[in-house]
């Protein structure tokens, strides 16, 4: 059986939240053989006054020191125009990221955005309909 290949897309690294839980997941099923890479729209956030770089977070420097492939699209939260004018370049490398994996996973709804632009490679269910479903 082929190596399954997964790509989770944060809006950014933080501190706190379901993100922790979440690279603890892609953590262990990394160490446990799985592929698994992740996209972050922004490379740093703002939280309650604080500024944070990605790399400055716990989460991203586990994933990395595990070899799990880190991307940024290296937006800023307030980015003019909002999530739904991503650039080319942008969309250029959600392109590629999203086209080398089988699996997607949002972690929560805010890169939905980004998803859901036009032009991206996209996956179809792996649930089959019924017979009398298909009429």
């Amino acid at each position: 059986m082929d190596e399954l290949r997964v790509l989770s897309i944060y809006e950014g690294f933080f501190s706190g939240g379901a993100r922790i839980v979440h690279s603890d997941v892609v953590l262990g099923l990394h160490e446990g053989g799985q592929r698994h890479a992740v996209l972050t729209v922004n490379g740093e956030m703002y939280r309650e006054e604080t500024r944070q770089r990605m790399e400055d977070d716990v989460c991203y420097r586990s994933l990395t020191a595990a070899g799990v492939p880190v991307t940024s699209l290296g937006r800023t939260p307030g980015t003019p125009g909002g999530p739904e004018t991503f650039t080319g370049p942008e969309l250029a490398a959600t392109t590629r990221a999203v086209a080398a994996a089988d699996v997607i996973l949002s972690l929560k709804e805010q890169p939905l955005g980004l998803l859901n632009q036009a032009g991206l490679p996209r996956r179809r269910s792996g649930r089959r309909r019924p017979p009398s479903a298909a009429r």
